[in-house]
């Protein structure tokens, strides 16, 4: 599927895409995967979140619902503690 692929919020969970895409308002974004100094940086940054502040959990390119028609996929995600695992019928 090209950027520009319209697809239902059930359906964006559920599927995978290569190179990944974020979803908004029914539409598939294709995302800047970013460069090797790009992926140095993002690293940096998350291993020093890590071991700066271990009680937070921070992590590359976690796809985010970040309201009830938008997904998006950011660098880098900080969470005060894991994500519940998805069930199948929440997704």
């Amino acid at each position: 599927m090209g950027a520009g692929t319209l697809i239902s919020v059930e359906e964006y969970p559920r599927t995978s895409y290569s190179p990944d895409r974020e979803y908004v308002d029914g539409v598939l974004v294709e995302r800047n995967v970013g460069d090797w100094f790009h992926s140095l940086i993002e690293s940096n940054i998350i291993f020093a979140l890590r071991t700066r502040y271990p009680h937070l959990k921070a992590v590359p390119e976690l796809r985010s619902k970040v309201s009830p028609n938008r997904y998006r996929l950011p660098d880098v995600c900080v969470l005060l503690r894991a994500p519940l695992p998805a069930s199948p019928a929440s997704s």
